[in-house]
């Protein structure tokens, strides 16, 4: 059983790494261990759907080709397309890949979802720190234009207010999955510490770092210049 939040942590951070080398019955023993401490943990019920559901099902029919790019991952692909990282091995049996780190440069893969414009940048937009979207707020009412004053008149405008506690973490959160995404290893991990600066607890924070710098200091391991500083 596992008694701590740092002990869930790092058997979802193995089961991660399980899943990313092909290793799936390893992974679910850890994530139903994980599940029996944490009934609600979202990213271990996440991976248990890609392990357990048909991948069409989970991510749709509709799909289009793209060719991999030279040290390019799955996780990348995932965290660029589907606005998850952790959707890499959803998106490895859509293409019957056994084995997420044995994708290599120039191969072709099916992306679920629908082909961005030619020649067009992709935006990634603001990842959920949950498996499922939340539900988009009501929009505001637009309020009236105010009165335009003669320039002479001209009031000096309001300072910017503060952001708030939560409005920093969700910017700080977006940079560190964009960082993960595009292999800025190094960034990710800045992006969390500050995260983790202004809430110690937080435990997705804590998983995602963890995440990062273990994949970093194994990139460390398997290159022969300059470290990168993990």
């Amino acid at each position: 059983m596992l008694d701590s939040p740092q002990a869930i942590q790092r058997t979802l951070s193995s089961a991660v790494e399980n899943l990313e080398f092909g290793r799936e019955e390893a992974a679910l023993e850890e994530l139903q261990r994980v599940l029996q401490a944490d009934p609600g943990q979202r990213l271990a019920l996440s991976l248990m759907r890609q392990i357990k559901e048909d991948p069409q099902t989970l991510l749709g029919r509709e799909s289009f080709s793209y060719q991999v790019k030279s040290g390019e991952s799955l996780s990348a692909i995932a965290g660029r397309f589907l606005r998850d990282v952790y959707m890499f091995y959803g998106l490895a049996r859509y293409n019957d890949i056994k084995v997420p780190r044995q994708l290599a440069g120039g191969q072709t893969i099916r992306v679920p979802g629908k082909a961005p414009p030619p020649g067009g940048a992709v935006t990634v937009p603001a990842p959920s720190p949950t498996p499922a979207l939340a539900p988009s707020p009501a929009a505001a009412p637009v309020a009236a234009p105010a009165p335009t004053a003669p320039a002479s008149a001209a009031a000096p405008a309001p300072a910017p207010a503060a952001e708030s506690k939560s409005a920093q973490i969700a910017r700080l959160q977006r940079e560190a999955r964009t960082a993960f995404a595009a292999q800025d290893l190094v960034g990710s991990i800045a992006a969390w510490d500050k995260v983790l600066a202004i809430d110690p607890d937080n435990r997705n924070a804590q998983l995602e770092r963890q995440r990062a710098a273990d994949l970093c200091r194994r990139l460390n391991d398997l290159t022969k210049g300059p470290k990168k500083a993990c």
